[in-house]
């Protein structure tokens, strides 16, 4: 009889223990999972540099008329802009050509006070040109023109002139054209000034 009471009392646990085992792999089963769910994640916001204006006195961003800039050892303003000064050429000197066909006289006042050690001389110290809007450049060329850049001589620091240029430009490349002023002998920038 105490044999067959163990035995019922081990099967009993046996039973319990299966039973047990069961229920807690249920509840495992079925217990609500803390690991995350995959989500779609945002894309880190990129971040799109700032353009920046191009600075003053570029090709891009001519100076004004009427802004003054310096240029090596000089401080040099355009003060007027005539893009057909044939008429004004052809008045001061008799024999001056007229523009060849398809072309302008571009009469430019310049303003420039001397800020060296020594002195200067303006049309020495620096190099002009125009360039036109098809990407050509212009020289000098009108012939005699009033109150000329060369008739401006030596200038000591603090001094002012006050002087014209002429150049002969392409009337097609008018529209957007520049003058460009730089140091002849110094590795000063070349500064674009509009001309209109």
């Amino acid at each position: 009889m105490h044999y067959r009471t163990a035995a019922v009392a081990f099967l009993i646990m046996a039973v319990s223990a299966c039973g047990g085992s069961d229920t807690t792999s249920k509840q495992s089963a079925d217990a609500p999972v803390d690991a995350p769910i995959d989500a779609p994640v945002d894309a880190p916001a990129t971040e799109v540099p700032a353009t920046e204006a191009p600075s003053a006195g570029t090709r891009d961003n001519p100076l004004p008329i009427g802004a003054a800039v310096t240029v090596g050892d000089w401080e040099v303003t355009v003060t007027a802009v005539n893009q057909n000064a044939a008429d004004v050429v052809a008045a001061e000197n008799q024999f001056n050509d007229p523009p060849a066909e398809g072309s302008n006289f571009v009469l430019i006042g310049i303003k420039a006070t001397y800020s060296g050690a020594d002195s200067g001389t303006f049309w020495v110290d620096n190099t002009s040109k125009v360039l036109g809007a098809g990407g050509n450049t212009f020289d000098a060329n009108c012939g005699v023109v009033p109150n000329p850049i060369m008739d401006a001589g030596e200038t000591f620091p603090g001094a002012t002139i006050e002087s014209n240029m002429c150049f002969s430009v392409e009337s097609a490349q008018l529209d957007g054209a520049t003058l460009i002023i730089e140091p002849s002998f110094s590795s000063g920038d070349r500064v674009f000034f509009a001309l209109k």
